[in-house]
């Protein structure tokens, strides 16, 4: 991950307020759902407002190298989310604008309170990496449940070829027997 300059555990914009230690968005005090990677996204976008944020750069912080997803797909998606939780237009953007093939750039001015101090700069980092661990925990658990399926598929057919073996077997007993003479 890039060591770039965390958020303020507060930040404003408008009608908004992102608190990163919490991993909340609230809109006029009121808590909107917003779902973990745009929330990572605004969280890097905040990070430095009216600056480029490249999809190079958002790439390396949302998915694990080693992630088997449509990363521009997956990228596209959520910030379309992004913007639709903040109320945002990509053809007239008022918060994300988006440079082409390059990346995104937050527009609105941000109010940053840093209250929180040095415990809260910790307790941030160790949030970003718990949320990286569970979404790698998660993908691994994915990876382990086709694991699991391929190898029940696996034991199935064995059993059925050594039970289909095992039939062939006893049907051709009787004909290798010796016959009993009256």
């Amino acid at each position: 991950m890039a060591t770039t300059p965390r958020p303020a555990g507060l930040v404003r914009f408008g009608a908004f307020e992102v608190d990163m230690y919490r991993g909340e968005l609230r809109k006029h005090g009121i808590r909107i759902h917003i779902q973990e990677q745009p929330l990572r996204v605004l969280g890097m976008l905040l990070e430095r407002p009216g600056e480029l944020v490249t999809r190079e750069a958002l790439h390396r912080v949302l998915w694990d190298h080693n992630a088997f997803v449509d990363i521009e797909h997956n990228l596209n998606n959520a910030v379309a989310r992004l913007r639709e939780v903040l109320n945002d237009s990509a053809e007239k953007p008022r918060f994300i604008e988006r440079l082409p093939r390059r990346g995104y750039r937050f527009l609105f001015p941000v109010e940053k309170d840093d209250r929180s101090g040095e415990v809260g700069k910790e307790t941030h980092e160790s949030r970003l990496a718990l949320l990286m661990l569970e979404s790698r925990s998660q993908q691994t658990e994915r990876e382990l449940s086709e694991i699991r399926e391929r190898l029940r598929v696996a034991e199935d057919r064995m059993t059925n070829i050594h039970q289909n073996h095992g039939n062939e077997q006893t049907s051709a007993e009787p004909s290798k027997r010796p016959r009993k003479k009256n």
